[in-house]
């Protein structure tokens, strides 16, 4: 039992290694406001991104739990109206929604990320 625990502890800490960090720009195309149990949901659709691996519809997302969640929404929802391109950041898993891989950091304007 102990072995168990040791084993799913080590693969708990590694797996998260194994995500890759990807970034795509462009304009967003779509946005959807959500909300799954207390955590507040928000997704989104970036034009030219393709879907693969967890996200079958290449959506992204990010969730309230996020300590940038307020700031990366408004950001997301200024470009989008405003239709500038954003460049976003994200990971290659799937753990905030379902079918939609989890974004990290957004930068919006002329500025390096």
């Amino acid at each position: 039992m102990k072995k168990l625990i040791l084993v799913s502890l080590l693969v708990g800490f590694i797996s998260p290694a194994f995500a890759e960090l990807k970034s795509h720009s462009g304009k967003i195309t779509g946005y959807i406001v959500s909300k799954q149990g207390v955590e507040k949901l928000f997704f989104l659709k970036l034009e030219g991104i393709t879907a693969g691996g967890c996200s079958s519809t290449g959506r992204l997302a990010i969730d309230s739990s996020s300590p940038s969640f307020d700031a990366t929404q408004s950001a997301i929802m200024a470009a989008f109206h405003s239709k500038t391109d954003v460049n976003i950041y994200y990971n290659d898993t799937c753990n905030t929604g379902q079918n939609a891989w989890d974004i990290l950091w957004v930068c919006v304007g002329d500025i390096p990320c």
